[in-house]
């Protein structure tokens, strides 16, 4: 049984990316700094699908400023470092124990 999954190379990149230069990035920023450093990208829908994801998450934030062709988000990183890999050990945790306790509580 797999319990962990693989996270793909490009959403290392992006938080790379953040942690080392961590200025404001709308989705098309983030996809041409993807296009550039990587040989296989992902699309940029993939791009948009997991900034959400992070923001959903609580690991990112945006703000939506109005541009040709209506909203855009501009994402952004509102922790430290530090922060951000303790949020994910405290949901790593979370996920974990409720596996396991899905595995031992019959109901």
């Amino acid at each position: 049984m797999k319990l962990i999954k693989k996270v793909s190379e490009y959403k290392i990149a992006i938080i790379r990316r953040f942690f080392d230069d961590p200025s404001n990035l709308n989705s098309r920023q983030i996809y041409n700094f993807l296009k550039t450093t990587m040989e296989k990208h992902p699309s940029r829908a993939s791009v948009i699908n997991y900034m959400n994801e992070l923001c959903e998450s609580g690991y990112m934030k945006f703000i939506e400023k109005t541009g040709k062709g209506g909203f855009h988000r501009i994402y952004y990183l509102d922790m430290s470092n530090s922060e951000f890999i303790d949020k994910l050990y405290e949901d790593i945790h979370e996920q974990l124990d409720h596996l396991i306790k899905q595995m031992i509580i019959k109901k």
